[in-house]
C-alpha cells in the first residue's frame, strides 16, 4: 500500500483546463465626423454623382437662401440632370430674391432656348434689359438670340447702343453680323476665339453663306446647260460667284478654334475651299464651254455639301 501510494504520487498530475485568454478589445476609434454639407456637395459633383448631390445641395440652399452662387449651382444641377421644370421654378425664386443679378436672366433665357422656345427667351431678355439697360452681357446675349432667329436687322439695332464701347466681344458680334447680312467686302483685320458656346451661331451663319453659294452655283449650272444659254449674262454672274466664294473663305479664316471646335472649323473651311474650286470651274465652263469643267464644278459642289454636313455633326454638345 505504501509502494502504491508512492507510485501514485510520482505519476504526473492532470493539468487543469487551460483557459484561452480573451483577446483584449482594442479601444474603439472615434467615428469621423460627417462631412460639412458644402464639402460633401463639392465632392459628389467632382465625382459626377449628380443625383446624389441634389438633396445635400438643396439643403445647403435652404440654409442660405440669400446666397445667389449656391442657388445658381442648384439651377444648373437641375438642368444637368434634365429637370427643366424644377430649374425654372428655382429661377423664378432667384429672380425674386436677386432682381439685379443678370446671371439669372441669362440662365433663364438659355433654359428657354434649349427647351425649344427662343421667342420666350428673347422676351425674357428684353424684359430684363428694360430693368438693366446698362447691362452689356444681357444686350449681347439678346443680340445672339435675335441673330439666331434670322433677323439681322433687329440684331443690328440691338447691338447699336454698345458698339462704340469696342472690345473683342462687340467686335465678334459685328463680324457675325457681316456674315449674316452677306456684307463681306470690308472684313475686320483681327481674329476672334471660337469657344464652345459660340460654335452653334457661327456655324449657322457659315452654313447659310455656303448654302447660298451652292444654290447660286446650281442655278448657274441650270442656266448654262439650257438649250440657249445667255452667255453674256452668265459670265459676270459666274465671276461674282468666284469673288463671293473667296470672300466667304476669308470670313471663315477670322476665327481661332479651340480643342472643342477645331474639327467643326476644319470641316467648314474644307467645304468652303471645295465650293471656291467649284465656282472657279463653273466660271471656266461659262468662259470655255468645256463639259469637263461643268462636271468638276458639280462634283465639288456636292462634296462640299457633304463636308458641311460633317461640320454640323461635329458641333460640340454643351453641358449646363
Amino acid at each position: 500500500m505504501r509502494l502504491d501510494g508512492e507510485l501514485w504520487e510520482q505519476l504526473p498530475r492532470i493539468a487543469e483546463p487551460i483557459r484561452t485568454p480573451q483577446p483584449a478589445i482594442p479601444p474603439r476609434e472615434d467615428t469621423p465626423p460627417p462631412a460639412e454639407p458644402k464639402q460633401l456637395v463639392e465632392k459628389l459633383l467632382r465625382e459626377g454623382k449628380y443625383q446624389e448631390a441634389l438633396l445635400p445641395l438643396r439643403s445647403v440652399v435652404n440654409a442660405e437662401p440669400d446666397n445667389p452662387d449656391l442657388r445658381m449651382q442648384l439651377i444648373r444641377l437641375y438642368r444637368r440632370i434634365s429637370l427643366p421644370l424644377q430649374a425654372q421654378q428655382e429661377l423664378e425664386r432667384a429672380v425674386m430674391l436677386n432682381p439685379r443679378d443678370e446671371r439669372f436672366a441669362l440662365e433663364w433665357a438659355q433654359l428657354l432656348r434649349e427647351s425649344g422656345n427662343p421667342a420666350a427667351a428673347i422676351a425674357r431678355l428684353q424684359e430684363a434689359l428694360k430693368a438693366q439697360p446698362e447691362s452689356v452681357a444681357l444686350r449681347l446675349t439678346l443680340f445672339d438670340l435675335i441673330l439666331e432667329s434670322g433677323d439681322p436687322s433687329a440684331a443690328a439695332r440691338t447691338l447699336q447702343p454698345v458698339e462704340a464701347l469696342g472690345g473683342v466681344d462687340i467686335g465678334y458680334r459685328r463680324y457675325l453680323l457681316q456674315g449674316a447680312k452677306r456684307e463681306l467686302e470690308s472684313l475686320p483685320t483681327e481674329s476672334f476665339p471660337l469657344m464652345e458656346e459660340r460654335a452653334a451661331l457661327w456655324l449657322q451663319i457659315a452654313s447659310g453663306l455656303l448654302a447660298d453659294l451652292a444654290s447660286e452655283l446650281l442655278d448657274l449650272r441650270r442656266l448654262a446647260t439650257n438649250p440657249s444659254p445667255n452667255w453674256s449674262e452668265l459670265r459676270p454672274r459666274s465671276e461674282r460667284a468666284v469673288i463671293t466664294a473667296l470672300s466667304i473663305g476669308r470670313w471663315l479664316e477670322l476665327v481661332q478654334p479651340n480643342d472643342a471646335t477645331r474639327v467643326l472649323v476644319v470641316h467648314t473651311r474644307f467645304a468652303s475651299q471645295m465650293l471656291t474650286q467649284s465656282a472657279q470651274h463653273m466660271a471656266r465652263f461659262v468662259l470655255l464651254r468645256e463639259v469637263e469643267e461643268e462636271e468638276r464644278s458639280s462634283l465639288l459642289r456636292i462634296e462640299a455639301m457633304r463636308e458641311l454636313e460633317s461640320a454640323k455633326n461635329a458641333l460640340p454638345k454643351r453641358q449646363p
